[in-house]
């Protein structure tokens, strides 16, 4: 008897010190791959990510001058690559030439801008990408073109935009993939948050990755998920935030630094 109370003591202390993993759970989305180890946007940065196990990768893509789909954030490489150049207005030779790793760290000297098809050929079974859309709607034909030759299932590319417009189109091309906005609301977000629930709902578009902490409470977060929306909250870099934002039952975590929200989470 002795025995069987000590175990049943042992199983109700475990359930209590675990409790959280089963209350609280939320994706975590590496953001650019492993951005704040590596160079943002690149296959280091984006293996790095998926060594630690992260749900989704967060990747931006665009067109180049002659239609290849390439990962690059801003408009010009200068940034990234030290040179001004207009992405749109390269080639992928061209791109493909340049140096995107040694502004982050010598080590990453000689790094190159990535495909799209290049990057998808990192996904780990089980994981997915969201695939943040830079360029405008002229970019759904090459993405049709990638995806129709590939083996991945809607679920395995998730794509995300700023432009609803491009978002609703993007969603028309590709009805059983889920399309997120991206938001970015100030202080006075309340009005703000219902307008952008009703174009995203009108949009037949399934969720919003938004830009607003340390203005997220319970009832934003409320508002959003009753709609059957999912909500992405981004940049979140440090492990109580994160941890107070997956308690309030957001979707997801949108992080540069996977190696540290994953470690504690």
């Amino acid at each position: 008897m002795k025995i069987l109370i000590k175990n049943i003591l042992f199983i109700f202390l475990f359930l209590f010190l675990v409790r959280d993993s089963f209350l609280y759970s939320a994706e975590i989305i590496a953001h650019r791959g492993a951005s704040y180890l590596a160079p943002e946007n690149t296959i280091p940065s984006i293996a790095l990510a998926w060594e630690n196990d992260v749900d989704s990768v967060e990747i931006d893509v665009q067109l180049s001058k002659d239609n290849e789909i390439v990962l690059m954030h801003d408009k010009t490489t200068r940034r990234t690559a030290g040179v001004l150049k207009r992405v749109k207005s390269q080639s992928l030779k061209k791109l493909k030439s340049l140096d995107v790793g040694k502004w982050k760290d010598e080590k990453w000297t000689g790094t190159k801008i990535p495909t799209l098809e290049e990057s998808l050929g990192l996904l780990p079974i089980g994981k997915s990408y969201f695939i943040d859309i830079k360029s405008k709607k002229e970019i759904i034909p090459s993405l049709k073109n990638i995806i129709s030759e590939s083996e991945y299932s809607s679920k395995e590319l998730v794509f995300t935009g700023f432009s609803l417009s491009t978002m609703k189109e993007i969603k028309k091309a590709f009805p059983l993939n889920e399309v997120y906005l991206n938001v970015i609301l100030n202080g006075t977000f309340e009005e703000e948050l219902d307008k952008v629930i009703k174009r995203v709902n009108r949009s037949n578009l399934d969720g919003i990755c938004l830009k607003c902490f340390p203005f997220i409470d319970s009832v934003l977060v409320t508002r959003v998920i009753s709609e059957n929306l999912k909500l992405y909250i981004w940049i979140i870099n440090d492990c109580e935030t994160a941890k107070k934002l997956i308690q309030l039952g957001v979707t997801g975590i949108i992080t540069n630094r996977p190696e540290l929200i994953k470690e504690v989470l």
